[in-house]
């Protein structure tokens, strides 16, 4: 989420003009607009005008509308739907007529409240500041003058921007052009390591990649910034690597017990190899994983006994249908002494498999038959063991 602008008066009342960034973000304004509020964004409308003899003709319009809210409805998808009459003089459209704002993804959208309860602006602040408590940096540099940059807590991994420069293949001829565009490179990723590190309260800093990309960096990083403020005290770790994507480095560093005693428990991390558990199980029996929110909630109902593991998305158990978040959280108080129940955020890369599979998986401890549900917001079954990122 990103705030745009506020404007609130000594009460707190007034408006915020945010945009969403992420799905979790158009969950959080679900829970932020309240009937009665009013809600202002881009929209368009069809416009019935006359014309003479001619009889009408109809226009699709775009502008911006404000209206009182009515009506509020998130299923969990990329669109929130807010209903309402307009209350602002607008060319061709009556004031107190209804209308429909489709809240969206990098749509910016301007809330106006009698009043933001210090909670309310809380949440907001905190769905804006993704890297608060992030205490570990990390960078993966490969061979191709690529560099991804990552925050890491114990929920998930941030990605910053990535980094790209041209690195030319290195022949006999061009070691002095290699070299130059390599300095480049290095000195590109310092230049952003300057500005992400200020973000959080970082502790470490790891730094991944193949050895002889790694190792030049590192003496190029300890050169540049090891001795400077705030690099000096922080603690940086060279892991050795050949994983092309950031969230499987960090997953491979966490192997190392440095590492992982600065990193902790992290949920992101176990989700991941849960999502790896119920792959290799899927391909031993498909009786022993099981997928679909459908699925999940049938065992938990008829055989909660069989299951050790639920894997299940921040957008269900926190998602706008009343019932399955009720029935969630009445098997997490009932089970959770006997099965591993792991919720994880839409935006985090484990959240992101999640969804290819329905958004929640069980792992059961000896097969299970029952009718099951397929819905289409599933992939396709045979590609259940070759589900990557590029993150």
């Amino acid at each position: 989420m990103k705030i745009i602008k506020r404007d609130l008066d000594q009460n707190s009342g007034g408006y915020i003009k945010v945009c969403p960034t992420e799905e979790v973000d158009l969950y959080l304004l679900s829970e932020l607009i309240r009937r009665g509020d009013r809600v202002s964004c881009h929209t368009t409308r069809k416009i019935i005008r006359e014309k003479g003899d001619a009889g009408t003709t109809t226009v699709r319009k775009a502008l911006t509308l404000t209206i009182a809210v009515q009506e509020i409805d998130y299923d969990g998808a990329e669109t929130l739907h807010v209903r309402g009459t307009v209350v602002t003089e607008v060319e061709d459209i009556m004031r107190g007529s209804s209308h429909s704002l489709w809240l969206q993804i990098n749509k910016a959208v301007a809330i106006i409240k009698e009043h933001w309860t210090n909670q309310q602006l809380k949440d907001l602040e905190e769905s804006c500041n993704a890297v608060r408590g992030c205490d570990t940096l990390a960078l993966l540099i490969l061979r191709d003058g690529t560099a991804k940059i990552g925050f890491v807590n114990e929920l998930m991994v941030v990605p910053c921007p990535s980094i790209t420069c041209t690195i030319p293949k290195k022949t006999r001829y061009n070691e002095s052009k290699v070299t130059t565009a390599f300095a480049s490179f290095f000195k590109a990723i310092c230049t952003a390591l300057k500005t992400e590190i200020v973000k959080g309260t970082i502790k470490l800093l790891l730094i991944c990649g193949l050895q002889e990309v790694t190792a030049k960096f590192a003496q190029y990083y300890r050169d540049e910034l090891g001795g400077k403020e705030p690099f000096k005290l922080i603690h940086h770790v060279v892991i050795q690597t050949s994983q092309p994507t950031l969230h499987k480095a960090i997953l491979e560093a966490m192997t190392n017990k440095e590492v992982a005693s600065v990193i902790g428990d992290c949920r992101w991390r176990r989700a991941s190899e849960v999502i790896e558990d119920f792959r290799i199980n899927f391909a031993k029996n498909e009786d022993l994983a099981h997928y679909t929110v459908h699925d999940v909630l049938e065992i938990l109902k008829t055989n909660p006994t069989a299951l050790s593991t639920v894997l299940v998305s921040t957008v269900i158990s926190q998602g706008r249908d009343l019932t399955i978040r009720k029935q969630i959280q009445e098997y997490m108080a009932q089970h959770s002494n006997y099965i591993e129940f792991i919720e994880v955020k839409t935006q985090t890369e484990p959240g992101k498999q999640l969804a290819k599979y329905g958004n929640a998986i069980g792992l059961t401890k000896y097969p299970v038959h029952y009718k099951h549900h397929r819905g289409e917001d599933v992939e396709d079954e045979s590609s259940f063991s070759t589900v990557g990122s590029d993150f």
